[in-house]
């Protein structure tokens, strides 16, 4: 099945740090597990890092003049389980942030503290960034099995979103996403007799690719689970490849290759869907945030290529809620109209007829 859970929208920032309490229990917690780390009694320091869009509880801690991030984790004991297997094996992997500390029961995980570079436009151009962000993937998904735990695919995260339509009045694209509900629920069961099975994040919008100046790293492993490649490809595409050229370098650098016909067809499904999905979640997430709603005559003029010039031009911040709201509606635009196109219906026809996976 092709796993899409999690959707979260996309800041092109690092993790600010503001002044906030630290949880009792959590500086309890926070102490027991520095002293099996490290074995100290407790950080020289304890703040609490906001700016991501996961729900798990962030701090970050000094010891020694050395910056470390403890993540509570969300869930029950088995999302706790699954969530530190998948880190682990991306920390050994070189993925993820190194892990010192990890507790199932706690829902624990103390790390390297990864301090993110805001790319520049010249560096979200240049081709070396590009190919390390293929090479990244390409890692991900030749890690070592993170196990067939479930996760939610498509229909389950549609299903969340069934109902809550009416949320802004922007009336035409509301209409076109509400009719496109129960096709893309049947592209899931179409691509999944196509699907090579991975170890996927399934959440590789920008905010969990942190860049340090010489490499990325990928954070937040709640959605990872074996599946669908294609998701994670497609989904990092749409956050950070922002033309043709480069798109063609992205995806020859992980497919070590020209890509096959197949594999086209299964990437550009995947690209539409995934715009899809992450158009309604930045959408919403951008009304409760209290941006205001678009006019149609706004809806009419929104382009998708222009708002990526945009974003990297820093015209557009994705931290302001109205210019996510603009980011989010035009990723469900350029989803929608793609998937009325000839394209579209041939590379469906080409999975469905397809004999060997791609």
């Amino acid at each position: 099945m092709i796993k899409l859970s999690g959707i979260i929208l996309c800041l092109l920032l690092s993790f600010s740090m503001v002044s906030h309490a630290v949880d009792h229990r959590h500086q309890k917690i926070i102490n027991y597990a520095v002293t099996k780390a490290f074995g100290i009694n407790k950080p020289d320091s304890v703040e609490v890092l906001k700016g991501g869009r996961s729900q798990a509880k962030l701090y970050k801690l000094l010891i020694n003049n050395k910056y470390y991030v403890v993540r509570f984790i969300n869930g029950g004991l088995k999302e706790r389980e699954k969530e530190i297997k998948c880190m682990t094996i991306a920390a050994k992997a070189g993925i993820a942030p190194y892990v010192y500390y990890a507790n199932t029961s706690d829902g624990v995980i103390v790390m390297d503290f990864i301090k993110n570079k805001q790319l520049t436009k010249t560096e979200l151009s240049n081709p070396k960034i590009i190919i390390k962000l293929a090479t990244l993937l390409r890692a991900i998904h030749d890690a070592p099995s993170f196990g067939k735990a479930k996760s939610s695919n498509i229909s389950d995260v549609l299903r969340q979103s069934e109902g809550k339509w009416e949320w802004r009045q922007e009336a035409s694209l509301i209409r076109e996403g509400k009719k496109k509900l129960n096709s893309i629920k049947a592209i899931e069961s179409l691509i999944s007799k196509n699907e090579i099975k991975r170890s996927c994040h399934n959440d590789l919008n920008s905010k969990n690719v942190l860049y340090d100046g010489k490499r990325f790293w990928v954070i937040d492993w709640e959605y990872a689970s074996y599946g669908d490649p294609f998701l994670d490809v497609a989904t990092a595409s749409n956050f950070w490849i922002f033309n043709h050229s480069l798109e063609e370098l992205y995806l020859h650098t992980y497919f070590n290759k020209a890509p096959s016909a197949e594999e086209l067809a299964h990437y550009f499904v995947m690209k539409q869907v995934s715009r899809y999905v992450y158009g309604i979640v930045l959408m919403k997430r951008a009304k409760n945030l209290g941006a205001k709603p678009l006019s149609q005559n706004e809806v009419d003029k929104i382009d998708l290529q222009c708002v990526y010039e945009q974003i990297r031009a820093g015209q557009l911040k994705l931290n302001n809620p109205n210019h996510l709201e603009i980011f989010g509606a035009a990723l469900l635009k350029e989803g929608l109209i793609n998937m009325e196109t000839d394209v579209f219906k041939r590379s469906l026809s080409a999975l469905q007829n397809s004999k060997n996976p791609p």
